[in-house]
C-alpha cells in the first residue's frame, strides 16, 4: 500500500490515469493495471458510490513493483488488487513542501521534450511528471 497525494485524475482510452507523489518516499507514482495503460473502477474510493479520488486527496492505494516505463515514465508502479481509501483532504500549503525547484520543466526550455535527452541520462532523473510553483503563468495560442 502507498499513500499517496493525489495530483492528477486525467482521462485515458475511456478510462483514467491517476498519479501523485507518495508521502512516505516524495515520489511520484502513477499506478497501471498489468493488462492496460488505463485505469477503470479499481480507482473508486467507495465502489458502491463510485467516488473518485480528487486532486488533493490523500488516498491509500495498493500498488505493487516498478512497471514498464513506456517511454520516459519512471514514476509507473503495477497497480496490485485491493481497496482504494480516502485518508484525508489536503490544502495547498500541506504539498509545498513537494514542489520541484529545478530551472528546467520536464529536462528543458523548450515546448516539448526530445527523446534524445533520455540517452544521455541516467534513468533515475527521469521524470515525466513534476509539481511545480508557478508565479507569473503567461498562456496564448498557438496557431
Amino acid at each position: 500500500m502507498a499513500r499517496i497525494i493525489c495530483l492528477a485524475n486525467s482521462y485515458k482510452h475511456q478510462g483514467r490515469c491517476v498519479a501523485g507523489i507518495n508521502i512516505d518516499t516524495g515520489e511520484w507514482v502513477r499506478p497501471i493495471p498489468r493488462k492496460t495503460t488505463a485505469i477503470y473502477n479499481e480507482r473508486f474510493i467507495d465502489s458502491t458510490l463510485g467516488n473518485e479520488p480528487n486532486l488533493l486527496d490523500l488516498i491509500e492505494i495498493p500498488i505493487g513493483e516498478q512497471a514498464p516505463y513506456h517511454g520516459c515514465q519512471p514514476e509507473n508502479r503495477y497497480l496490485n488488487v485491493g481497496t482504494w481509501k480516502l485518508l484525508s483532504r489536503l490544502t495547498v500549503s500541506r504539498i509545498i513542501q513537494y514542489i520541484d525547484n529545478s530551472l528546467y520543466l520536464l529536462h528543458n526550455q523548450d515546448n516539448k521534450v526530445d527523446p534524445e535527452i533520455f540517452t544521455e541520462m541516467p534513468r533515475q532523473n527521469w521524470k515525466s511528471l513534476q509539481l511545480i510553483h508557478v508565479t507569473n503563468p503567461c498562456f496564448g495560442l498557438n496557431p
